[in-house]
């Protein structure tokens, strides 16, 4: 059962208080000090032992050699677009039939900028 490895991990005990395990553990390095024995494994290799990453839940980093315009060049970095703007895409027709005219949005903006709003009445 993992439950009580991550409650170890954590720092607690299976009641729900805190694990003594820090304070052992904390008696035991003082009195190996004393005694001069190791921590580390018993081997004869001095390096201590760390935890591992799950390398299963890893993914490769694989970015595309030449990738779409506009797609992601690292694969899993592409996210789907929000629903509002997934079903506005749904709804538009492919790019490809689309022959003009282009907006050349300098002149555009320019004309906009230009304009005279009328007042109210």
């Amino acid at each position: 059962m993992p439950v009580p490895s991550l409650l170890n991990a954590a720092g607690m005990s299976e009641d729900g208080g805190p694990s003594t395990a820090g304070v052992a553990s904390g008696t035991l390095a003082t009195s190996s000090i004393a005694t001069g024995s190791s921590l580390f494994e018993s081997d004869g290799n001095q390096r201590p032992t760390y935890p591992q990453p799950d390398a299963n839940q890893m993914l490769p980093f694989k970015p595309k050699a030449y990738p779409r315009t506009g797609s992601h060049p690292v694969a899993g970095g592409e996210f789907p677009p929000p629903p509002a703007a997934s079903s506005l895409i749904h709804i538009l027709p492919p790019p490809e039939c689309f022959h003009g005219p282009f907006v050349q949005v300098d002149k555009f903006l320019e004309h906009f900028l230009n304009l005279e709003i009328p007042e109210g009445k």
